[in-house]
This record gives structure tokens, sequence and C-alpha cells, in this order.
């Protein structure tokens, strides 16, 4: 259950993240919005952007105002510079408590909202799933964000096969401590792969470590920098706003 509850976890960041990016697309297209508008004011990138754009008048609210339809190659421009001042903030603003508790929370509650829901859907029981007295929080998902973004904070500029390989490592020990320590200290017994050929222990197997390796490269690659640039402190940083 632990593996299947974080890779819906995962897939919903994915999903949000691929929204907002279909979103910056289309702003950049039309050299709009609020990230394209500062990119100008701060110099990172020049008027040229709008070299070969092609405008058109539109009516909005009874307002005439011209709208651009920007090259394909001065896109790549404002992408570009866009990724340059995110690795800039990364490299200049590591992940302090701040931004480790908003995603250990953010981790903890969506791991006990879906885990309620895989429990109704996959067996008909609505029960309460919280791990802790207070609060609709799951902590063991919280702690699982939270570890990788410790360890591969520092290798997201490292190749991917690198990433894979320890993500998966990282994925099948917290899959082991946690299967054991519910068995051996709680009694309590809640995924076992035995049935399954490719099986190492009772809760860790070869396709899952697989998973987990995939699973780590998406974080590290795309969920983690964005979700810790959105939640940057104001006393740390100036809040990104790409």
């Amino acid at each position: 259950m632990l593996f299947t509850i974080t890779v819906f976890i995962v897939a919903l960041f994915l999903v949000a993240r691929g929204i907002t990016f279909l979103i910056q697309r289309y702003l950049d297209f039309r050299g709009a919005g609020r990230s394209f508008k500062k990119l100008l004011r701060q110099g990172r990138i020049d008027a040229g952007v709008y070299a070969d754009a092609v405008w058109s008048e539109v009516n909005r609210f009874g307002h005439k105002k011209l709208r651009a339809k920007i090259s394909k190659e001065q896109q790549r421009v404002i992408r570009d510079a866009r990724r340059q001042l995110r690795d800039d903030f990364l490299n200049d603003n590591r992940p302090g408590f701040y931004q480790y508790l908003i995603i250990f929370l953010v981790a903890s509650v969506l791991g006990l909202i879906l885990e309620t829901i895989w429990m109704f859907v996959a067996y008909g029981v609505l029960e309460s799933r919280v791990g802790l007295v207070w609060g609709p929080f799951s902590p063991l998902y919280g702690c699982g964000a939270v570890l990788l973004t410790v360890v591969l904070w520092r290798l997201r500029d490292q190749p991917t096969w690198m990433i894979f390989l320890i993500s998966a490592g990282l994925g099948g020990i917290l899959e082991q401590l946690a299967g054991w320590s519910m068995e051996t200290v709680m009694h309590a017994w809640s995924w076992s792969y035995l049935h399954f050929p490719d099986h190492i222990t009772q809760w860790v197997a070869w396709r899952f470590l697989i998973v987990w390796g995939l699973l780590g490269v998406a974080w590290c690659k795309v969920i983690m920098p964005g979700f810790c640039t959105g939640s940057a402190s104001p006393r740390r940083a100036a809040r990104p706003w790409w």
C-alpha cells in the first residue's frame, strides 16, 4: 500500500506540474504573463524577443489590445532565461526547515487522503487512517518525501542513472523498514510481496525498486525544484515568480 499511495502522490504532482507547464508555454507563445514581464524588467531578456513576432488586434471588454505570437526560436530564449534564473535561485538557496515542513505536511495529508480512498475503493472500508492523534496526517508519507528531498537535493544535476539507482535503494530501504517496523512493533500487516516471483524480502521486490527509481527521477528533476522554489521562505530569499 505504501508503494501504491506514493505512486498516486507523485502522479498528482506531475499532473499539476504538467498543467502549469502548459499554461506557461501558452503565455510564452503570447509574450504575456507575470514572469515574462519580470524577465524583461530584470534584463534577463530584451525587446529582441519580439523579433519575428506576429501581432494581432483583439477586443477585450470594449478595449482594443495588441497581442503577439512569439516565434519558436524566441520562445526557446525565454525558457532558457527562466531556467537559468531558477537554477541560480536553487544554487543560492538550499531547502531549510520551512521548505521541509511544507513538504512533510503536504505529503502527509495527500498520503492520508489517497490511502483512505484506496481502502474504500479496494475493500469497501471507510475508516480513519490517520497516523497521529491530532491532525489529518499520515507521517510515513511525509517522512518519505523529506527523505527523498534531503538525499537527492545535492544530486539534482547528476546523471539520471545515478539518481535512479539511489532512489531505488532509498525506496527499498523505506519499504523494508516501514513493513518490518509495523509488523514487529505494532503487530500490523499492510502489504506483502511474497506472492511475486521477483520478491527480495516480504516487503521489497525488484519490480517496485525499478518504479521507485523512476519516481525518484521524477521527484528530483521535475517536482522537487518547482516545489522548493514555490515554497521559498521570505526570510531567506525573495519569493520566486517563475
